[in-house]
């Protein structure tokens, strides 16, 4: 009965290949005592679909650094770590840009795995010393990083600067090995299950993007409807990119669904593990663009909810905004979708940045009442660091009130109380801060991590008081924000929702 029933999962996954029909089968196996449950879980872990259902966990967004692979295997165990790690020093070796011992070092972990015994695992040591790799300059650091996990269990003996990932070549985006190291480690898991074959194209009519940048985590959602859209790092109307390496790209509809087309010769362009010059996109694919990562999904209607929500507000801000296209293009840059759709039917651009400094350099041109606005936010959210370490200072409460009253009813009086608070800010620093670092010199110590915190929330009140005569001070306090101990991720999330109310009016 089991195998009649293993036969029969064999043959529906074989028709349909849907993920449903492929938990079927691993189930079968599981139950068959074919397949154990510890690799559904790796499996799970690499963000198999068909696994993720069979232990009825729900879908989770896919990481595209290598940094997040490994460490979502390290509680599997060394071997699985270490064919892990071999994935990029195999793909160097393979391209040709091997040094010396690489291959030998590969060869001698591969060894390892089929009999981890003392002996092969002594045979890998010698790669870790004179002459093989004590200089960094005769073995590959992702060989040396494999090496290292057979040899050291702990990875936090692991050398620190040898991670798993081609950091020495420009021409190996992350993403494109983290696929190919979830490719290849889930087929080891699942063997000899058959993993679904790559190619062929999502038809749809719109793209629904998620980009982000190894190795962080942060990613932008970009909905696109045009015929053609250009990415990279020359484009303007496009996708513009950071950190691509030189290498740009288009993607263009086609009667066959979405062609990805490589735009310039010698590039270095990926969809998933693969490098490609054209490739036909479907659901699930990833391109990698030096350290930038695109994940696609293809929709097409009907459309759910909230894209046919940002469909019609896209097309409300386009009608309400035609003469003051530039509050559609920072409320794209302040991460709404309606208006990221909208930006790029337009032709204005977006530019989705990571860390917090490159993102505030796309804003561009601001009033100064949503700039003001913005760093008044940020204030806020410091002002108990101040009051932790000056409780009876007033003087943050009278700089807010500043503001806030400059925001509300702009004048030249208003702005004199600006001036006027200032001077009393500059005051206030040489009758408390100034005593605190004299005291710390006085013992021989820095000043505390509350202190510091303080500070820091003094420099951005000084930068929300400044930014009413000086745009770039919005910076000045965003960066000092994070050094009073506010998450750059929110700092981001205070200045996109100030941004959004000048924006769209509200």
């Amino acid at each position: 009965m089991t195998d009649d029933r293993l036969r029969e999962a064999e043959r529906e996954f074989g028709e349909t290949g849907s993920v449903s029909a492929e938990a079927r089968l691993l189930l079968v196996r599981v139950r068959a005592g074919t397949l154990a449950r510890e690799r559904i879980e790796v499996a799970a872990a690499l963000h198999h679909d068909a696994a993720l259902l069979v232990l009825d966990r729900p879908r989770q967004t896919k990481p595209h650094s290598v940094h997040r692979i490994m460490e979502a295997l390290e509680p599997f165990g060394q071997e699985v770590v270490v064919r892990a790690a071999l994935v990029p020093a195999r793909r160097c070796a393979a391209l040709g840009r091997a040094r010396e011992y690489t291959g030998e070092c590969i060869a001698a972990i591969e060894a390892w795995l089929a009999c981890p015994c003392e002996r092969h695992r002594r045979e890998v040591e010698t790669f870790l010393g004179p002459p093989h790799g004590s200089t960094g300059l005769l073995l590959h650091e992702d060989a040396r990083f494999a090496a290292e996990r057979v040899f050291w269990r702990d990875r936090r003996r692991a050398h620190p600067h040898a991670r798993a990932q081609s950091a020495s070549s420009p021409h190996e985006p992350d993403a494109a090995l983290a696929a190919a190291i979830r490719r290849e480690l889930t087929s080891w898991a699942l063997a000899p299950h058959e993993l679904g074959s790559q190619g062929g194209a999502t038809k749809g009519s719109m793209l629904d993007l998620r980009v982000g940048c190894a190795p962080g985590d942060h990613a932008q959602r970009i909905l696109v409807s045009e015929e053609r859209v250009s990415l990279g790092a020359v484009t303007r109307d496009g996708i513009h990119l950071d950190l691509t390496w030189g290498n740009d790209c288009e993607i263009a509809r086609t009667d066959e669904g979405y062609e990805l087309r490589n735009l310039l010769p010698m590039s270095f362009v990926y969809v998933n593990e693969r490098r490609i010059e054209r490739a036909l996109l479907a659901t699930g694919d990833v391109i990698g663009l030096g350290a930038t990562w695109v994940e696609v999904r293809v929709l097409d209607a009907p459309f759910d909810v909230e894209v046919e929500r940002a469909r019609e507000e896209a097309a409300a801000l386009r009608r309400r905004f035609e003469d003051e296209r530039d509050r559609i293009r920072v409320a794209a840059a302040a991460g709404h979708l309606p208006a990221v759709l909208a930006a790029t039917r337009l032709g204005l651009g977006v530019r989705p940045r990571f860390d917090l400094r490159s993102w505030l350099s796309t804003l561009g041109d601001l009033p100064t009442s949503a700039l003001a606005a913005a760093s008044l936010r940020l204030a806020r959210a410091v002002q108990p660091a101040w009051a932790s370490v000056f409780p009876g200072e007033p003087v943050f409460e009278r700089a807010l009130l500043a503001v806030g009253s400059w925001l509300a009813a702009p004048s030249d009086d208003a702005t004199r109380r600006i001036a006027t608070t200032l001077d009393e800010l500059r005051a206030a620093f040489t009758t408390t801060i100034v005593p605190l670092h004299d005291e710390a010199l006085a013992r021989g110590r820095r000043t505390r991590p509350a202190e510091d915190a303080a500070i820091a929330a003094g420099a951005v009140l000084n930068g929300c008081l400044r930014t009413i005569t000086d745009r770039e001070e919005l910076a000045i306090a965003a960066n000092a924000a994070v050094k009073a101990n506010v998450p750059s991720e929110l700092v981001r999330e205070h200045i996109s929702e100030e941004l959004l109310r000048w924006a769209l009016g509200e």
